[in-house]
């Protein structure tokens, strides 16, 4: 998927410090979600299942429990660009500068993008996924020494299933491999 700011009008260096910004943004996000599954891992929280079959869960209706659920940030084989355009200095993108991340479904059967924190909310964690993300906003927070909070953070809920007659319950934003991923993090300093 290819990202470019919407505003045709922008000069070329605001659209590439724009973008350099995201990029930096996604990298941060990235990282920090590496040192929260090492912290999750190292003080046993849960297992983090990363494909569909892991996302099954069998629910305790006697007590409440938290289980860290995978997810990941659109950041791994992501590419920030500038296009050189041709001698004819005919270019088919609006600008040169631009952010390629790999493509998640996104067709017209596909479900839209759920948003799991806002800008300026939290919001309910109702099931395991959004619980182990407001988590990982905590903890971001706390591992940042409160000098950054990510936000709006946003996936697409591809399952979101509820089998009463097995107490299967199955919830993700997956990509093409049954993987949750979030895109486009955003944050406070």
């Amino acid at each position: 998927m290819i990202t470019q700011p919407f505003d045709l009008k922008s000069e070329s260096s605001h659209v590439e410090s724009v973008l350099q910004a995201e990029y930096a943004l996604l990298c941060i996000a990235d990282a920090f979600k590496a040192e929260f599954d090492s912290n999750v891992k190292m003080n046993k929280v849960g297992n983090v299942p990363s494909t569909l079959s892991l996302h099954f869960q069998r629910l305790s209706t006697s007590k409440s429990r938290f289980r860290c659920v995978g997810f990941y940030f659109n950041f791994k084989d992501s590419i920030f660009g500038e296009l050189v355009p041709p001698a004819s200095g005919c270019c088919r993108l609006p600008h040169r500068h631009f952010i390629a991340t790999p493509l998640l479904p996104c067709g017209p059967s596909d479900p839209p993008i759920d948003k799991y924190t806002g800008n300026g909310s939290v919001g309910p964690a109702n099931n395991d996924l959004t619980k182990a993300i407001h988590a990982f906003v905590h903890f971001t927070l706390t591992a940042s020494q409160n000098s950054l909070l990510l936000c709006d953070l946003q996936g697409q809920c591809y399952v979101q299933l509820f089998f009463e007659l097995f107490d299967v319950f199955i919830l993700g934003t997956l990509d093409f491999k049954g993987v949750p991923c979030l895109i486009d993090p955003q944050a406070h300093t």
